[in-house]
């Protein structure tokens, strides 16, 4: 019987369980998501809690009253552990469109974004991220476009150079939107059918249809708490316009509407369209407790 020799490279094998090893220590590092616009800071800590992800703080901070250095360098002291950061676009500052297209190779969409229009980014400025929403019968696919300035990444990307800071990626707020709400198993369940979330800010309003784990429409709008026309009729007009452009786009009917953010501030708007509406509308706030 022939004998069956083995040869081991003991070099590779000390580099695979090193990189085995780096990986379980770096998955293991709280992760913290950083936001920043003109004025505000935010910044949102995920721990782990028995191999679970779980929200372990929630912090804003007014950069017209302290600088954007004293901030994070005060926010960094809570978190435990070297955190592994992602920086996340404010949806205001970032331009959405869905489109349908045939259905083809990844390393063709973007080529084909471009083509159905010429006119929708010039990609010497402009940086362009999409995400496939729906395969329809293997003939054409539905994506949810992302454009994004360049000069806006870079200007976040130095302001966390000049406090050491290097993200692993840049992300979408709205992403962070439906990764605080999957967060909660009793939240995830209602986006089994699509559900209007409308997350109002200090200065903006973003109003998102999601269904599972996707963004099937989007939009932002500059009417946050500090503008007085929220509580009127302007706020309602604009949801109105909203849920009506999702609608004549065809597509599955809305089953709900969530609102996110201080219950005080929102609890007329609720009234307001469940007049109008005649919707199920619910305020949700998933960071109560919270630091």
């Amino acid at each position: 019987m022939s004998k069956i020799h083995f040869r081991f490279n003991l070099k590779e094998i000390k580099q695979w369980w090193r990189n085995r090893v780096e990986e379980k220590i770096r998955k293991r590092k709280p992760l913290l998501i950083i936001e920043i616009s003109d004025s505000v800071l935010k910044a949102v800590i995920i721990g782990r809690s028995k191999e679970k992800k779980r929200i372990a703080g929630v912090y804003v901070r007014n950069l017209k009253e302290e600088t954007f250095s004293e901030s994070i360098k005060d926010i960094l002291k809570k978190v435990k552990l070297e955190p592994r950061v992602f920086l996340a676009i404010p949806r205001s500052q970032i331009g959405v469109k869905f489109l349908t297209l045939p259905f083809t190779e990844h390393s063709e969409i973007e080529a084909m974004i471009y083509q159905s229009n010429p006119s929708l980014y010039s990609p010497e400025e402009i940086v362009v991220g999409y995400r496939i929403i729906e395969v329809i019968k293997e003939e054409h696919i539905k994506l949810m476009v992302v454009m994004v300035h360049k000069e806006v990444i870079h200007k976040n990307l130095e302001m966390l150079k000049e406090v050491n800071i290097i993200p692993e990626c840049v992300a979408l707020s709205i992403e962070g939107i439906l990764l605080l709400l999957s967060n909660n198993k009793n939240i995830k369940r209602i986006f089994k059918t699509p559900v209007c979330v409308i997350n109002i800010d200090h200065s903006s309003t973003e109003m998102e249809v999601i269904l599972g784990n996707n963004i099937l429409f989007s939009r932002n709008i500059p009417l946050g708490f500090s503008s007085k026309e929220i509580y009127g009729d302007d706020l309602l007009n604009e949801i109105s316009q909203f849920l009506l452009s999702f609608q004549k786009a065809g597509e599955k009917e809305i089953s709900r509407i969530v609102l996110l953010g201080s219950r005080e501030n929102l609890q007329k708007l609720k009234k307001g369209l469940k007049r109008r509406l005649l919707s199920s509308v619910h305020i949700l706030q998933p960071l109560r407790g919270l630091p």
